[in-house]
């Protein structure tokens, strides 16, 4: 007895798919203009894919942070402008339009600060949310940025931190925020000599290449 193949089931497209081209939709061929259309799409996004794939974790946060001011400083504007109209008009309250301002000021200030622009964040907030703690915060920042790269404090190495990074325009990279617990911060290229003595000892006494003894000397110094 010989066996008859199956007949492949109809082919559909799910429920959700809406506005196909004809051709799509009827689930036949490509026609040529649309193929190529296709993978003009394809190549652009490729061509994306291939830029980002380039860039480091903090050039594609500095470029995020720049799309995010555009966009949140376009937002804001636009709910500003909707203070003088009326409520029943712009569907929501009074209350509920500041805390959306404050919001949306807020995620700018944010973007801002991913850029450096901590002059242009500290405006936004201080119009928008004068009241904010974070107005003290971007002050300490500038504060940072503006002292010398080797303006540290002469606390112990073991009181300092890396407390992150941030970008600074006018050298167009990321520099080390070192945070003392006294309260000393300074975004800088060089780090101390002795928080760098330090982080080393600590990191061949990770690996197994040091002991406890040659761990606690390198504090005993880096403490003076």
């Amino acid at each position: 007895m010989t066996k008859t193949k199956s007949q492949p089931a109809a082919f559909a497209f799910p429920p959700e798919v809406e506005g196909l081209p004809p051709e799509l939709a009827k689930g036949g061929p490509l026609t040529l203009k649309q193929r190529k259309k296709d993978l003009a799409h394809r190549d652009r996004l490729m061509s994306l894919h291939g830029t980002a794939a380039r860039l480091s974790d903090e050039e594609a946060g500095l470029n995020h942070a720049r799309i995010g001011s555009e966009l949140y400083s376009t937002e804001l504007d636009r709910l500003k402008a909707l203070r003088p109209v009326p409520a029943r008009k712009r569907g929501f309250t009074k209350p509920e339009l500041e805390r959306r301002i404050r919001a949306t000021a807020n995620n700018l200030a944010d973007a801002m600060i991913g850029q450096g622009l901590l002059g242009d964040a500290y405006s936004v907030l201080a119009v928008c949310e004068p009241r904010s703690k974070r107005l003290a915060h971007i002050t300490e920042l500038g504060r940072a940025v503006a002292r010398d790269d080797h303006d540290h404090c002469k606390c112990p190495a073991t009181d300092k931190s890396i407390a992150g990074r941030i970008y600074v325009p006018a050298l167009s990279r990321f520099v080390d925020l070192v945070k003392c617990a006294c309260g000393h911060l300074n975004a800088t290229e060089r780090l101390p000599a002795d928080v760098v003595a330090l982080r080393e000892a600590r990191g061949q006494a990770a690996e197994g290449a040091g002991d406890a003894a040659v761990l606690s000397h390198a504090e005993r110094i880096a403490n003076g």
